[in-house]
């Protein structure tokens, strides 16, 4: 193992030990530390006159923190490393279309030495071509060869200029298959170190929620934006039907989906059920409700609400003589 993968597989080997502090989805806490932390720079004065340590650069620091963060992101990742794999490709078809026409003037310079031609390698170039690891030595022969008898080939009619640019392709090519290697092996250095900056979020979070605690304990309304979102349950693989007493209202959900997600709902019962989100449970009714009829289902999708939470899920029985029921699975 070569000194630079040695040295970054034992980088990976500590950083692969890092684990996740919560369980809900990265999106939903890069969401929601944005929303809060817009009430936080607003409260800010409060929380430092709390804690000297809540002040004005906590803010920039972790927004500064969730955007770097956010571009660290396992598709944002993929694009990098084909970006990587993209200036290989590129920089391998340069060069070989270099060596072939280099080839040309090998053979015509050293038509009957079958040494020197192996000291450019011909008798490899077949075997190589495809394989950009192997092409990449290849090219490295080629090119020391190629300066070592740089005044051969001229005499042979190759231009200085177009061997000037073999050799400098080739150091091109050289430094790509690097970077694409080095990104590589770094892979996943960089998704534990995307974890590590997860888990900081999250606490920052946990910390302004239990300061908030304090400030603002008799202003509920200044109080719920710091609620962060409720760690997610294990999903139910078979689902139990959930009864709906006559006449009234039950809390199906409460802040666990996160905005984009959905949940799929069967009425099993006899009677016309009634499902809506809302800021809590046992408020007015909103003006969208969706009313299912017995053994229909539907998939419903929630939206953050403004001040970061997510929405209660609740379920309507209108009917004054019989209970409903109905299961749910979330997706």
């Amino acid at each position: 193992m070569g000194s630079l993968q040695h040295s970054l597989y034992k980088q990976n080997e500590t950083m692969s030990q890092i684990k996740r502090k919560f369980k809900i989805q990265d999106d939903v806490l890069f969401q929601y530390t944005q929303v809060m932390l817009r009430f936080y720079t607003r409260d800010v004065n409060e929380f430092e006159g709390f804690d000297s340590q809540l002040d004005a650069q906590k803010a920039v620091y972790f927004q500064q923190l969730v955007d770097e963060t956010i571009l660290m992101t396992d598709d944002q990742i993929r694009a990098k490393q084909g970006y990587y794999t993209k200036l290989l490709v590129k920089q391998v078809k340069t060069c070989d279309t270099l060596f072939r026409r280099l080839r040309y003037f090998i053979k015509k310079a050293f038509r009957n030495k079958p040494a020197n031609q192996h000291e450019f390698g011909l008798h490899l170039y077949n075997r190589v071509k495809n394989n950009h690891a192997k092409f990449n030595d290849f090219m490295k022969l080629v090119a020391e060869s190629t300066h070592k008898y740089q005044q051969v080939l001229e005499q042979s009619g190759a231009y200085q200029s177009f061997l000037d640019e073999l050799i400098a392709e080739t150091d091109k090519l050289g430094k790509a298959y690097h970077n694409q290697q080095r990104f590589k092996l770094n892979r996943k250095q960089i998704t534990a170190e995307r974890i590590k900056n997860l888990n900081e979020i999250w606490e920052f979070i946990q910390q302004v929620n239990e300061a908030a605690g304090f400030l603002f304990e008799h202003k509920p309304q200044k109080r719920l934006p710091y609620i962060p979102p409720r760690n997610r349950p294990k999903k139910r693989k078979n689902s139990q039907a959930i009864s709906v007493p006559r006449n009234s209202q039950v809390q199906v959900l409460d802040n666990v989906l996160a905005a984009g997600e959905s949940i799929s709902i069967k009425n099993t019962g006899k009677v016309p059920l009634a499902f809506f989100f809302t800021q809590r449970f046992g408020g007015s009714l909103p003006k969208s409700i969706t009313w299912l009829m017995p053994q229909q289902s539907i998939v419903l999708t929630p939206t953050a609400l403004a001040n970061g939470s997510y929405p209660v899920l609740v379920a309507l029985n209108r009917d004054t003589s019989r209970r409903g029921s109905f299961v749910l699975n979330e997706s």
